[in-house]
This record gives C-alpha cells, structure tokens and sequence, in this order.
C-alpha cells in the first residue's frame, strides 16, 4: 500500500464511547436528585451529540459545550439547578470518561498488527485531558505514535487547519502517504475529503454515507487488516 500513516479517530472508533459515555452519565446519579438513570440517558445522548455537531460547524466553544449539555439535559427533565451543580455534573462526568478506556471489538489485535507495518495515530476532537487520561490507561499507548487533539492544536475536525497542522507535526506533506480512519461523516470523513486525503468509513450500522467518495468502507474494524 502507498500509505505511510494511518489517523485513527478516538470515539467509537478506537473507544467504545457509547459504553463510556453510559457508564459516566449513570454515575451522575448519585449527585443529583436520581435524575441520571437508564431511562433518560438517550435523552442526554441525543442533547449532547447536537452539541458536538455544533462544534464541528463552529457554533459553540468547547469550554461551554462541557457546561451547556449538562443544563439542557437537566432542563429537558423540568429539573431546577443552580451553576454549582453543572460545574460538579460536568467535572464528575469528565473524570468517569477519563479513566474508561474501554475498546471496540478487535482494536487491540487490528492496531498491534498495523503497527507493524504503518506509524499509528490518533486524532479526536475529544476533550484533552479525558482523551490523554483514557489514551495512557489503555493497551494503545504501546503502538500509537502520538495523540492530536483538537483542543491542544486550536481547530477542530473537519477544519482543513486541524489536518494541516498534523501533516505538519508528523513532518510529511504528502498528503498521498496518509489514511483517515472513522466513523463520522461530518467529521473525519468530511474533514479527510476536504483535505485530499483518503479515508476509510467505520460504520457498523451499515448506514448511508450520503454519497461521499470513501476509499474504503468496513463494519468491523478488523476489516482494516486484510484491507492494509
């Protein structure tokens, strides 16, 4: 294969961060008032993707993204709050995500075998210090070269200046050596394709991928090893 370097995505592409997100929102429960339960967590997860798409179009900052899910959830319930409680909510959760570094099915086996043969990292528009925390905790860190995170580099995916300064650190401009790995369209896929690079979509729901021109598309991740 022409590729040098593979980008992995973090989330539910490496991490399983639906497991994680779920385990974080129920241990909310016992700050406040048995409002985090298995029965309104997918109202959360919904608020709370609305948010990350919203980021990715750059409508929101992330420091109040950390905040603002927290308070529509809770106004969502018909719940009372005052800013103390969102600020204890939003910390709690960040540090139930920061020691979850649960994987995907095959990960570990797929990334130990690519290792071997291409410079694996990762790139996330995921939360610094969750990210680094769940990074270092899991088997990964022994064959990721390194972790970009949007938050440290200024922009995040799809911005073409998030793509541009990773080629840049990575120290290689040929945009023809590199593979995007993930599972949104909005953000790695649309991020990749908006930078020239090639990109392989992640998607084990089978969904449709809204006509975009992927190099490659895979339901289980270690499709990736018979594929590179």
């Amino acid at each position: 294969m022409k590729y040098k370097y593979l980008l992995f995505d973090a989330d539910n592409t490496l991490f399983d961060f639906d497991f994680s997100e779920k385990q974080a929102f129920l241990s909310l429960n016992k700050l406040y008032r048995a409002a985090f339960g298995e029965d309104t967590y997918e109202v959360y997860h919904k608020i709370n993707d609305s948010l990350w798409k919203m980021l990715e179009r750059g409508e929101i900052e992330k420091p109040c993204l950390r905040l603002e899910r927290f308070r529509k959830y809770l106004s969502s319930l018909g719940q009372t709050f005052d800013e103390d409680i969102i600020t204890l909510l939003a910390k709690n959760f960040q540090l139930s995500l920061s020691h979850n570094s649960t994987l995907i099915d095959g990960v570990g086996e797929t990334i130990r075998y690519l290792s071997q043969k291409y410079k694996i990292y990762i790139i996330t528009n995921g939360i610094s210090h969750v990210q680094t925390g769940r990074f270092n905790a899991s088997v990964l860190k022994e064959y990721v070269e390194r972790l970009f995170i949007s938050e440290e580099i200024g922009y995040d995916k799809p911005d073409n200046r998030f793509f541009e300064r990773v080629l840049y650190e990575i120290g290689d401009s040929d945009k023809s050596s590199y593979l995007v790995i993930g599972d949104s369209l909005s953000s790695d896929i649309d991020g990749a394709l908006g930078y020239d690079i090639d990109c392989i979509y992640y998607d084990p729901s089978d969904a449709d991928c809204g006509g975009r021109h992927v190099t490659y598309r895979i339901k289980d991740i270690r499709e990736l090893m018979d594929i590179l």
